[in-house]
């Protein structure tokens, strides 16, 4: 299943993941890619991109620089799709971004580096694609205004306010 605030269940396999029926979906949540995906893709959902293992980062006990590292390639997903990228090339670009950091760390001297990449790569090994890897956002007009800027600016709101609650929590 899919939580929201107080673990409160919003999308849950087999009960109402038709929802999401003819919608592109990442969900950067833990397990979603296990059932739940796969779930989405046969009950209608273009595709879905998430994780088949718990996605963890390094960050609460540690510097922010940290956590960083973990949320960079997270975010590169919503960015190309929202630039009109495919699906699988969204997908590309995260498993990209993810070596990135590996090789940052792989270079660094940090006590904690060892420890950060192990985390990078499980992570990078979590994320799976299912459904149409060439599915891509079709950005709607509305009497000649492009929708792309308020799409941008609803996803910086999005990553703004999980830094907010991230930084509540911890």
């Amino acid at each position: 299943c899919f939580t929201g605030y107080n673990n409160e269940t919003l999308i849950k396999a087999c009960e109402n993941d038709n929802l999401l029926s003819n919608k592109i979906v990442y969900l950067l949540s833990c397990l979603t890619g296990v059932l739940l995906g796969q779930s989405m893709v046969n009950k209608g959902a273009i595709c879905y991109l998430g994780y088949n293992r718990e996605f963890v980062f390094i960050g609460l006990e540690f510097p922010n620089s940290y956590a960083a590292s973990f949320m960079r390639p997270a975010i590169v997903i919503p960015i190309y799709l929202i630039n009109g990228y495919t699906a699988k090339e969204a997908y590309k670009a995260a498993i990209d971004q993810f070596n990135k950091e590996i090789e940052y760390w792989s270079n660094s001297n940090d006590p904690y580096a060892s420890e950060i990449i192990k985390w990078l790569i499980w992570d990078r090994d979590s994320l799976v694609l299912y459904g149409n890897e060439n599915a891509k956002i079709t950005v709607p007009i509305v009497r000649g205004i492009p929708l792309l800027p308020i799409l941008i600016s609803i996803l910086g709101i999005s990553i703004l306010l999980f830094f907010y609650f991230f930084k509540l929590s911890s």
